[in-house]
């Protein structure tokens, strides 16, 4: 009877493992089907018919459009990403390493600041950026993600140093190494997995951002949320091109999970896990 139960709760959190993971793949399927299609194919409104003939061609339209704004992306991205983990990897071994009466109260406020919504300093960053001349330029974008992913790096970090074991850096010390030297030699290398974790979810954030991206962007510096968001077209729903450019925007976070998935369980449960 024992078994029969096991046998048949098992096979319950497959079925839901298997509905939840369709659920996921048909909004995928369809997206990477509708971006082979014709605007005539899509007009039938046969929406999990595959294409009689895919159209490439599709492809090579939007990546003519997109050629600019995947480039500035990814070097927002990356230019952000790294300020952030290796900022935030500073803040939180500080504010774990060396408490003072400041701590709990910083600590709050990076805590607060994580969950704000980042649209409630819109206008007063806006404006910000407006009078340093940074509207439609590389250095406007990337400090505003700085300054918005970076309490979340913070934190991450911070909660794998509260249970990162001093004995680490007593010995380096005892060994010569100034805290300097320690922190960037010894503590940054085991601290690998958390620092990818952070990474991963910084660049992912900073990819799929949309409404900062529209507002303190514009002509010379495009991030790809906006640009897909136009694809559509003004007058006729061009949903193949659109779906092809959400195609070619998923690619590179999707790359980034592939190379670094192993670390990121590993790194968000670091503390918590020792």
């Amino acid at each position: 009877m024992r078994l029969t139960i096991y046998t048949i709760r098992r096979m319950l959190v497959y079925f839901i493992l298997l509905f939840l993971a369709f659920l996921w793949i048909v909004p995928m399927y369809i997206m990477v089907i509708t971006s082979l299609k014709t605007p005539a194919e899509i007009s039938k409104m046969q929406y999990l018919n595959p294409p009689s003939s895919p159209r490439l061609q599709n492809y090579g339209e939007v990546m003519r459009k997109m050629a600019k704004a995947l480039f500035d992306c990814l070097f927002i991205s990356i230019v952000s990403t790294s300020a952030c983990v290796f900022i935030g990897a500073c803040a939180g071994y500080y504010l774990a390493r060396f408490p003072s009466r400041a701590t709990i109260p910083l600590t709050f406020i990076i805590m607060f600041a994580s969950f704000l919504p980042y649209q409630m300093i819109l206008i007063p960053l806006t404006t910000f950026e407006s009078l340093l001349r940074l509207i439609d330029t590389h250095h406007g974008l990337i400090f505003a993600y700085i300054m918005l992913n970076l309490p979340l790096a913070t934190l991450v970090s911070m909660t794998f140093f509260l249970t990162f074991p001093r004995e680490l850096e007593e010995a380096a010390i005892i060994d010569g190494c100034d805290p300097l030297s320690t922190f960037l030699y010894i503590v940054l290398p085991a601290s690998k997995a958390t620092l990818l974790s952070t990474a991963i979810l910084v660049f992912t954030s900073v990819w799929n951002e949309f409404l900062i991206a529209l507002v303190i962007g514009g002509t010379n510096v495009k991030m790809i949320a906006p640009v897909v968001a136009e694809l559509k077209g003004c007058y006729t729903a061009l949903w193949n091109l659109q779906m092809a450019g959400s195609v070619i925007g998923s690619i590179p976070p999707l790359i980034l999970f592939i190379a670094m998935g192993r670390y990121f369980i590993r790194g968000l449960l670091a503390g918590a896990m020792r």
